[in-house]
């Protein structure tokens, strides 16, 4: 179901360009952590494949679980980190892909790293939100599992046409049992 060009290496941490390693390694993620994410490097095509506007390279971190449906096909759902060179934007640093190559209209998910996935029907342990994905896995990477959100207030059903504080959860957060937590 991959897009990705396979790199040559078998270390998996060569899927990434050294700037990007870098940088990941600077948000305390350990190499364990980065490889069990399956995170990696994007080129421009790979990124196009992934739904997303032409021009476009980063790191791509792609969600569990999640698939979702552009132009007519199932791909794995994964979010990008742009390099700054090549941002659409002033100050967006990362992209979801494009709405209207999505088939489904659920623009944004939730991260969900695979240690805290296991906690979905649980309420016995704790599972802290917090912002981004990097944090998502810091979080859970130092036991304290985690759920990153792609913004501060995505955590609605971007499908809802309610006014915010009215919208119902997010269709994978309301997977998960919140009661007694």
């Amino acid at each position: 179901m991959s897009t990705v060009v396979p790199f040559p290496s078998e270390d998996p941490l060569a899927r990434l360009r050294p700037e990007h390693l870098d940088h990941l390694r600077g948000s305390g993620l350990s190499d364990a952590t980065i490889i069990e994410a399956r995170i990696r490097s994007v080129h421009e095509g790979q990124t196009r494949a992934l739904g997303y506007a032409r021009g476009l390279t980063g790191i791509a971190f792609p969600y569990p679980d999640i698939e979702i449906r552009v132009d007519g096909r199932a791909l794995p759902y994964t979010r990008l980190r742009v390099d700054p060179e090549r941002r659409r934007a002033e100050g967006r640093k990362y992209e979801n892909p494009l709405h209207e190559r999505l088939e489904d209209g659920l623009t944004y998910y939730p991260y969900v790293p695979a240690a805290a996935a296991r906690l979905r029907k649980q309420t016995d342990r704790p599972v802290f939100v917090t912002e981004g994905e990097k944090k998502a896995l810091k979080l859970t990477q130092e036991g304290f599992p985690a759920i990153g959100l792609p913004g501060v207030f995505l955590f609605s059903d971007p499908r809802s046409d309610k006014r915010p504080g009215r919208k119902p959860l997010h269709p994978e957060l309301k997977r998960w049992r919140w009661r007694r937590r």
